[in-house]
C-alpha cells in the first residue's frame, strides 16, 4: 500500500474510532433516558395522568429545535430521532398504565 492510501486508511479508522465512542455514549444516555422515562410513566399511572402530554410534546419540539439551530444539526434528522423515541416512551407509558389497572383490579 502505498502513503497516501495507508494515511488515508489510518484516517478513516480514526475517525471510525471516534463514531464508536459517540454512539456508545449515546447509548448510555438513552439508557438513562428511557430509565428516567419509566419512572415517569409509573408517576403518571400512580396519579392517573395520561400517557401522552401534547403540551409537553410540544414544547420538547420547540426545544430540540432551538438546540438543534444551536448545534447546527438539520432539525429534520434531530426530530425523526426524537420521534421514535417518543412513540417508544408513550407506548411504554401506556404498558405500564395497563399493568397497573390489572395490579389494581
Amino acid at each position: 500500500m502505498d502513503k497516501s492510501k495507508s494515511d488515508a486508511s489510518l484516517e478513516l479508522r480514526g475517525l471510525r474510532e471516534s463514531i464508536d465512542r459517540i454512539d456508545g455514549a449515546l447509548v448510555l444516555l438513552l439508557a438513562e433516558r428511557f430509565h428516567i422515562t419509566e419512572k415517569v410513566g409509573h408517576y403518571k399511572s400512580e396519579h392517573r395522568l395520561p400517557a401522552e402530554d401534547s403540551s409537553r410534546e410540544a414544547a420538547q419540539s420547540l426545544r430540540i429545535r432551538e438546540l438543534c439551530e444551536q448545534a447546527g444539526l438539520d432539525y429534520r434528522v434531530a426530530s425523526k430521532i426524537f420521534s421514535l423515541i417518543l412513540e417508544e416512551t408513550k407506548e411504554r407509558h401506556r404498558l405500564i398504565a395497563r399493568e397497573y389497572r390489572e395490579y389494581q383490579e
